[in-house]
């Protein structure tokens, strides 16, 4: 691989890495979930959960309307459809709970395999080539020889490792600054009260 095409793949994997983690995890996970179960391959477990909700609140308003003391016979039948209905709810949502649980565990190994795996592959397998150059004497020596060769590459080069690093970390100050100018919000003066 040319070493300009090098600088480059290392350069967007870095970027994607950074964009992925300055949105965050959780967020990816919750809006492929929402996709999820927009799609067809969602199956019918929320039409399910939908409908019961519907059909609870129905028997809740008829067991409102009617009284306890005039129609006990009535009230009560109501009121033992309303607790089965609460009961297969409940099931309906602990198992949608544990289907969401393993969905967002296997796209939480998506993503990791997706930003980890690239970098780590790239920067073991290109880790002796070197990616620039510097200017000789432009540092001081033992910057040269023991940093930004590392590991074991030509004095004054620095190769995929550091410049990974050195990208990360330059990135990182910028998403941390346009977080901080964008939506932090300013602090407000605590009111003197005597």
């Amino acid at each position: 691989m040319r070493k300009s095409n090098l600088f480059f793949l290392v350069s967007i994997l870095t970027i994607f890495t950074n964009i992925i983690k300055s949105i965050g995890k959780d967020k990816i996970k919750n809006k492929i979930y929402l996709i999820y179960t927009r799609s067809p391959f969602a199956g019918k477990d929320l039409d399910k959960l939908s409908q019961l909700r519907k059909e609870r609140i129905q028997v809740n308003r008829q067991r409102n309307t009617i009284s306890a003391q005039d129609n006990y016979a009535k009230w009560t039948k109501l009121n033992r459809k309303f607790d089965k209905l609460t009961e297969e709810l409940k099931k309906e949502e602990v198992a949608l709970a544990k289907k969401k649980a393993r969905f967002d565990l296997n796209v939480d190994r998506v993503i990791t395999f997706i930003t980890v795996v690239p970098n780590n592959l790239v920067n073991l397998w290109y880790s002796r080539v070197p990616l620039l150059y510097l200017p000789y004497g432009l540092l001081p020596a033992f910057l040269e020889i023991f940093v930004l060769n590392f590991p074991f590459l030509p004095r004054g080069s620095i190769g995929v490792i550091i410049w990974s690093f050195c990208l990360n970390r330059t990135l990182n100050f910028f998403i941390v600054l346009f977080k901080y100018l964008l939506f932090t919000k300013p602090v407000q003066k605590p009111v003197k009260t005597f």
